[in-house]
């Protein structure tokens, strides 16, 4: 690993990505530290920020502002001058919680029975779900046809899509700068799951209502591939890799085809409803019904 040796004076923002340093000398800014070991002996006139760093505070090291790590270390030695604080932040989610600026609605609610507070997220991803059925049926469906007439494309895509996903996210993830860019593709990941996870339910419904020969709505397809799914959350382990491989996989593929058909193919499926395709199949092989019958004659 590169090492870095400062005793002149220096100035402004230092980024020290992946790399040893040793601070002896004056810097007049903010220290940005990602994965690397740093010795401070000098004065530093800013911030320190560390991320995955180890920081050690040598005999008369002296920072005009605070020292803050994440999933880090600080070691300090005597007569030492420290401004402000010496922060190790090791991100959990009850810490993650107390930090967050959640309304205490919310905060009462993270303090209700597990089981209280998974049926309170799935009634509301079931009125999430129909909302959108409702103000966008003709998308779903199409969706549902997708998966249905293009599941190998879907999976194509959508495996694409996830790896690409996945790998940004991870290269911002490893930036403390960029780690609120990496937060923001996780949301948009989880809000094109959500409405993926409405298409593959009703898809379910849809699958169901074929085999037992019932007619049902959108809605009750919706209904109960919603229960399918979660109920195939809830089992250990296998819940964990279809929350976040499967679902996000199949969902970005069937968004991701959608756009396809729409912007290049222009392509659109249709499902007929049943009372249509018996009457067109009787209107197709009327003909051929009624030739077999002179045969027979």
């Amino acid at each position: 690993m590169q090492k870095l040796h400062q005793e002149d004076e220096t100035e402004g923002k230092a980024f020290l990505l992946f790399c040893d340093a040793e601070i002896a000398g004056e810097h007049k800014g903010n220290l940005y530290i990602v994965r690397g070991n740093v010795t401070i002996t000098g004065n530093v006139q800013g911030n320190i920020y560390s991320y995955e760093g180890h920081i050690t505070l040598g005999k008369g090291a002296q920072v005009i502002g605070g020292v803050y790590t994440i999933l880090g270390s600080v070691q300090e030695a005597s007569k030492i001058t420290v401004t402000k604080d010496i922060h190790s932040l090791i991100p959990s989610f009850p810490l993650l919680l107390k930090i967050l600026p959640l309304p205490q609605v919310i905060r009462e609610t993270i303090e209700l029975p597990r089981i209280l507070v998974r049926l309170i997220h799935i009634l509301l991803q079931l009125i999430v779900g129909f909302l959108i059925i409702f103000c966008s049926k003709d998308f779903v469906e199409q969706g549902n046809m997708i998966l249905y007439n293009q599941h190998r494309q879907v999976i194509r895509d959508g495996g694409i899509l996830w790896v690409m996903f996945a790998m940004i996210t991870g290269l911002f993830a490893l930036s403390l700068i960029g780690f609120p860019i990496a937060i923001l593709f996780l949301l948009v990941i989880w809000l094109l799951t959500l409405i993926g996870e409405i298409i593959i339910g009703i898809y379910i419904g849809w699958q169901l209502e074929k085999r037992f020969s019932v007619q049902w709505s959108t809605y009750i397809h919706y209904l109960f591939g919603a229960s399918i799914l979660e109920i195939v959350k809830a089992i250990p382990i296998m819940g964990w890799i279809f929350i976040i491989i499967i679902l996000p996989w199949i969902s970005l593929g069937i968004l991701g085809r959608s756009y396809i058909n729409k912007k290049i193919y222009n392509k659109k499926f249709v499902d007929l409803p049943k009372e249509y395709q018996q009457d067109l199949y009787k209107t197709i092989t009327a003909g051929v019904e009624r030739k077999k019958g002179e045969e027979k004659l």
